[in-house]
């Protein structure tokens, strides 16, 4: 629901009332932003948005005097939206978000379309601006931010960026879904994430000082951006980590200061959390690379360990969080020195049993082998693929497996558990991090 405001104006009021009623006047260029703090106004609730500023520009502009104002009367909330958008933006290769970028270049596109046209016209002016550019009002080159595909956003010469109103950013774990707008992000951030939006925000900081911006509009979106870093805390030590890939979004932002934006940030690599830890007799074959080190990956995994998808390293820099599966298994991406398995495959399709007891005798089994099936006890066979015997010894895979007989809703199954001994958060071998997998053979 919107909330029109309409309200009275303050007794110190900054607005000149016109002369004749229902005549048109013309304003100085701070006018709406004198309006936003005369507004005389306190909300019988939460309000999502002002929505009574008459332009095309209206949320951009609602943004700027949020952003410029310290009276706009739900700045707080603007500025939350604001951060939400600006950590996205620089996480969006750390977690892999689905974020791209196009240029609006609105003095060219108004001569082929009326909407651009009136875009054009209606240019807000360069008040406060954080750069210029050479002979042209900087709102003429915009970026437009999708998210799969849909627009979320755009970047503006006096706020660096603007979420849309009510934007859909589905999947982002600070967009609020009831509300539909964004939030700060600081308590869905692990601490690598913070340190390197904390070093990245520090840079845009700097940056602001090289693009002949309005200075007191550098000194306040300064002083915000210092806001925003230090509530994520101190990381000095923290070196600035930014993608290789010049045109990550799918073109090259690269007008004044926003320049900064261009590049997000690249996570620092770090041991693999799901890596198989091997049997004793195993590991000088790995130290030795005669066979890679194995990755298991699963997306429950986060969750079996109560951790956030963030936390779990899986190659190099990427985490569970960053991984898109769909590119390893395609060949899109490959992982060099390092062997990877779904946990799905280290079962095999099917469930061969031989049908007699103790069919195999002086033969080492885990608990559960002898079966009855159709009355009849039989010895299963372990479906396990045989991958896991390069890294673990016949005695111990054993020992990491167990056969359950279940009577299903659907009929009698035989369940299969694996525990999978793996590095864990913790990289400690010595006290691998247990994962169980199980399936279930009808």
């Amino acid at each position: 629901m919107t909330f029109l405001i309409l309200p009275k104006l303050k007794n110190d009021s900054d607005v000149r009332p016109s002369d004749k009623i229902g005549k048109w006047d013309a304003q100085p260029p701070k006018a709406f932003q004198d309006v936003a703090s005369s507004l005389d106004y306190k909300s019988p609730g939460r309000v999502k948005s002002v929505s009574s500023v008459p332009t095309m520009w209206a949320r951009p502009m609602s943004m700027e005097m949020a952003l410029h104002n310290k009276a706009y009367p739900i700045r707080e909330q603007m500025i939350e939206q604001w951060r939400g958008m600006l950590a996205a933006i620089a996480l969006a290769e750390v977690r892999r978000l689905p974020l791209t970028a196009k240029l609006v270049d609105l003095d060219e596109l108004r001569h082929k379309e009326a909407f651009a046209r009136s875009l054009y016209e209606l240019l807000p002016d360069p008040v406060y601006t954080l750069y210029t550019l050479d002979g042209k009002n900087p709102w003429q080159d915009i970026y437009v931010f999708s998210w799969d595909e849909n627009p979320v956003g755009i970047t503006t010469p006096s706020t660096l960026v603007v979420s849309s109103e009510e934007g859909k950013w589905v999947g982002l774990p600070w967009w609020n879904r009831g509300d539909c707008r964004l939030e700060s992000p600081n308590n869905y951030l692990n601490a690598s994430e913070k340190a390197l939006l904390w070093r990245w925000l520090d840079n845009l900081r700097n940056e602001l000082h090289n693009h002949r911006g309005e200075p007191e509009a550098i000194d306040m979106i300064g002083g915000l951006l210092n806001e925003f870093r230090d509530s994520l805390g101190t990381y000095k030590e923290q070196q600035l980590s930014l993608t290789t890939n010049p045109q990550f979004f799918g073109v090259q932002i690269n007008k004044g200061v926003l320049s900064a934006i261009n590049s997000p940030v690249k996570a620092q690599p770090k041991a693999s959390c799901v890596r198989l830890v091997p049997s004793p007799d195993k590991e000088k074959a790995i130290k030795e690379k005669a066979i890679p080190e194995l990755l298991i990956i699963d997306p429950e995994i986060a969750k079996a360990w109560g951790e956030l998808p963030q936390n779990i390293w899986i190659y190099e820099d990427q985490t569970l969080a960053a991984l898109n599966i769909d590119d390893l298994r395609t060949g899109q991406i490959i992982w060099r020195n390092v062997e990877w398995k779904e946990s799905k495959d280290l079962f095999l399709p099917e469930l061969t049993f031989i049908d007699l007891p103790d069919a195999l005798p002086g033969t080492v089994f885990p608990n559960g082998t002898q079966i009855n099936f159709n009355g009849q006890e039989v010895t299963a066979l372990i479906p396990l693929n045989p991958i896991l015997l390069k890294y673990l010894n016949p005695e111990d895979l054993i020992k990491k497996v167990q056969f359950q007989s279940i009577n299903g809703g659907d009929g009698a199954v035989v369940r299969v558990i694996l525990d999978l001994p793996l590095s864990g958060v913790t990289n400690n071998d010595k006290q691998p991090q247990n994962y169980r997998i199980y399936k279930d053979y009808p």
